[in-house]
């Protein structure tokens, strides 16, 4: 059972799926729409705005802020107990869901993203806060995540409440043009 959220913290709702969407780019540095321009090079943005209603539908994505003015999401699940056929993912996430699967028995954190303008304000660590309760509601006594070994804010960020790198996996850019060359696994047992 997830908690009450707390103000300006609610779930998403269908409406937050644009949003959402560019989020999740904003989480994943640009991998995200490279991906879906993979996937559906005439609208990438209506493909993954149905990603997100899909989400949405699932009751994963929390947000602050109102529709139309979302500053900041939420997205994470229990940790899937089979791996997906890897096959029907992009080559971009081989590694990072086979990494995913090795913290079996937690809640993973798959996306935190704020808005660039809002950050510096404390948002992030709430929220990461927040990903703690909602694991404990789900009977859940570990958050893990999965973070870009040059996303040097965010890994301060976690480091700072308590989040400790506990291994990592090759990233393989194919074709993608990035300078990330590694998945950092990090995770926090909740006491």
């Amino acid at each position: 059972m997830s908690p009450d959220l707390p103000a300006p913290f609610r779930r998403a709702v269908p409406g937050d799926a644009p949003e959402l969407a560019r989020l999740k780019n904003i989480a994943g540095l640009g991998m995200t729409l490279h991906v879906w321009t993979s996937l559906a090079p005439g609208d990438p943005w209506a493909h993954g705005t149905a990603l997100l209603e899909k989400a949405v539908a699932a009751g994963q994505p929390v947000v602050a802020g109102e529709t139309g003015a979302i500053r900041a999401m939420l997205l994470g699940y229990r940790v899937p107990e089979a791996l997906p056929p890897m096959e029907t993912l992009s080559p971009l996430y081989h590694s990072v869901v086979r990494l995913r699967h090795t913290a079996q028995g937690s809640w993973y954190l798959d996306d935190l993203a704020t808005l660039p303008e809002e950050r510096g304000q404390g948002l992030g660590r709430r929220m990461l806060a927040l990903a703690e309760e909602i694991a404990r509601g789900e009977g859940l006594n570990e958050v893990s995540l999965a973070v870009a070994d040059i996303n040097h804010g965010a890994r301060r960020l976690y480091a700072a409440a308590g989040y400790a790198e506990t291994d990592s996996a090759a990233f393989e850019p194919h074709g993608w043009e990035t300078e990330m060359r590694r998945w950092i696994l990090m995770r926090k047992p909740l006491g």
